[in-house]
């Protein structure tokens, strides 16, 4: 709004606009009645929740129509490793196919992606566009990958069974969670 009424020219432009789009415009406001009902900040706005509850829903069609393209299999850890979880638990990555660092981000319906998502400490599902077994025993340097992957892609918390679970540092250290302090911090 701000922009908007920020010069006259702006102002009528934006009028302009919307009378061409077939918005209907008040006929009898001022640009300088406009300024200062906005400088006077004495409204509020309203958006009806029900509506951006609807535009959600139709953005997310066509992320489960591409989600739907993909080959699915269930990734199982083998017995003394588990898969982690995180407060963002979906993880859309490029695969090793592309070459990095690859400047854009990935997209659900790009191919050479892979979207993992961890369902309980032994089991994982993981989705690409290419052929994959319904079912797949993880070796222990698969699961540190996908928990590595999940870690990062986490925004503040990672979650897991306990403090026995692997990551993967950008050095090429394999390194126990419950190392992590003394890893970063010189501590332990």
């Amino acid at each position: 709004m701000g922009l908007s009424v920020s010069t006259n020219d702006i102002w009528e432009s934006q009028i302009r606009k919307m009378r061409e789009s077939g918005v209907p415009v008040k006929e009898d406001v001022t640009y300088d009645e406009m300024k200062r009902f906005h400088e006077e900040r004495n409204y509020e706005i309203v958006i009806d929740q029900t509506h951006l509850i609807t535009l959600e829903l139709k953005m997310v069609e066509p992320v489960l129509e591409q989600l739907s393209r993909r080959s699915w299999c269930f990734a199982r850890a083998p017995k003394g490793h588990q898969f982690i979880t995180c407060d963002d638990p979906t993880v859309l990555s490029w695969t090793d196919k592309v070459k990095q660092p690859n400047p854009w981000s990935p997209g659900h319906g790009l191919q050479n992606t892979i979207v993992m998502f961890t369902l309980s400490p032994e089991l994982a599902l993981v989705g690409l566009f290419e052929d994959l077994p319904q079912r797949s025993d993880y070796r222990p340097e698969q699961v540190v990958a996908l928990n590595t992957a999940v870690a990062r892609h986490s925004r503040n918390q990672i979650y897991a069974r306990d403090g026995g679970f692997m990551l993967h540092l950008k050095d090429g250290q394999f390194v126990r969670s419950d190392e992590l302090t003394r890893v970063f911090l010189g501590r332990g």
